[in-house]
């Protein structure tokens, strides 16, 4: 940019324009902008006793600073933060904030929503969020990584509890999931994350409970580095092979996941990955397990998905089949006590009479199996706050 007295300069304010926008004597960093202000925050070369901090300011298209841009690097501004969404598998829905690279004013919290695209259903939250809900918050007091997994219709995800694990030189790692479902397998899938450099240094297998192993990738990538919210799956078009660094996205296995088709789904499942020369190390940093068949009406102990297990619908009474109630005969969703298809605070207070009989238990006058939400055979305060994460919610049928 043009600096000083040969190119007009002067302070408007807080911000540094210039009379001249021709040549340029000075280097610097863009760190951030205000659309609003419609200024640039620019560091400088000169330290921090120097502006605020180090930085100052220069108005949009002034001191020909647009004019030279040598190359960009990403980053926050001052005091805010960067939060990364992501989703994974790759294509298999979408984020608000946007998937990317966002940044907000530290010691702020930002609520985050995930949507399934068609075919899939929202699993989880992993890294800086959690939860099974598609909307939750993110506080920002650090850069930080949501990623909104999902799992496709009809099949069960599974997460890794044992990662990250660091790959040693000239070694072999196995990182377990334990896989309670059982059923016959049609169609197996894999998302992992590993941080290596060299990656043609790594042979990476999926083993089966019953010891079936299957080659994921061996020798790929060259001296590229990570892998990077890769998905294996046998129906992806392009070959793992054909890839390259940080491979993102949907890759075609070396070996054939379809070994896997007929067996049964429960037990430990091991990812093996093997460092196969010196210098490079790295770490598994996490794997997602997709195992898809004929799951049954219960395989997940919760029948309509509606956050209620069977036991315990059974056990108030409610319809583990059905989610919503459709008509005011319609009993289906245990915390909706009035049958109105919305949670609320006139559900709450039907606990009142059972609070001044003085937490009737099973056996006890006035005790009410249907107020036992989570069946346990008392009506206490614990049933009560089940309703705290999903006050003011409207059921919707499918």
């Amino acid at each position: 940019m043009g600096w000083g007295s040969g190119y007009g300069g002067y302070w408007d304010g807080d911000i540094y324009r210039c009379t001249y926008d021709s040549g340029i004597n000075h280097g610097v960093i863009i760190a951030g902008y205000s659309d609003a202000g419609g200024y640039w925050i620019v560091k400088n070369s000169w330290g921090t006793s120097f502006g605020a901090g180090g930085y100052f300011k220069v108005g949009y298209g002034e001191c020909a600073i647009e004019n030279y841009v040598s190359y960009a690097v990403p980053g926050a501004p001052p005091g805010q933060y960067e939060l990364t969404m992501q989703v994974s598998p790759p294509g298999s829905g979408t984020t608000s904030p946007s998937v990317g690279d966002h940044w907000y004013d530290s010691d702020t919290s930002v609520d985050v929503s995930a949507s399934a695209n068609s075919g899939f259903d929202f699993d989880r939250w992993s890294g800086d969020c959690s939860g099974t809900s598609p909307a939750t918050s993110v506080y920002m007091d650090s850069n930080k990584t949501c990623t909104a997994n999902f799992c496709h219709e009809g099949c069960l995800c599974y997460a890794s509890s044992d990662t990250p694990i660091a790959i040693p030189d000239l070694d072999t790692i196995n990182s377990s999931i334990n896989v309670p479902d059982g059923f016959t397998i049609d169609d197996v899938n894999l998302t992992l994350d590993i941080t290596h450099t060299w990656d043609a240094d790594l042979s990476v297998y999926l083993i089966s409970p019953q010891g079936t192993r299957v080659e994921l990738f061996t020798n790929v990538g060259g001296s590229g580095d990570n892998f990077t919210n890769t998905t294996l799956d046998d129906e992806c078009a392009t070959p793992i092979s054909s890839g390259s660094a940080p491979f993102t996205g949907c890759y075609q296995p070396e070996g054939t996941l379809s070994d896997f088709d007929g067996e049964n789904s429960s037990g430990v499942w091991t990812l093996e990955v093997t460092d196969t020369a010196g210098w490079d190390t790295g770490t598994l940093q996490s794997w997602n397990l997709e195992l898809c068949g004929e799951l049954g009406p219960d395989v997940d102990g919760d029948s309509d998905d509606d956050g209620f297990d069977d036991g315990v619908e059974s056990y108030v009474g409610t319809d583990p089949l059905d989610d919503c109630p459709d008509d005011p005969t319609d009993d289906a969703w245990p915390p909706d006590l009035d049958i109105d298809t919305e949670v609320d605070i006139a559900d709450v207070l039907k606990f009142r009479p059972l609070f001044l009989l003085g937490f009737p238990c099973d056996g006890d006058p006035g005790y009410d199996n249907r107020f036992d939400l989570n069946a346990n055979g008392c009506i206490n305060i614990a049933d009560v706050l089940l309703y705290k994460p999903i006050i003011m919610t409207q059921c919707t049928n499918p």
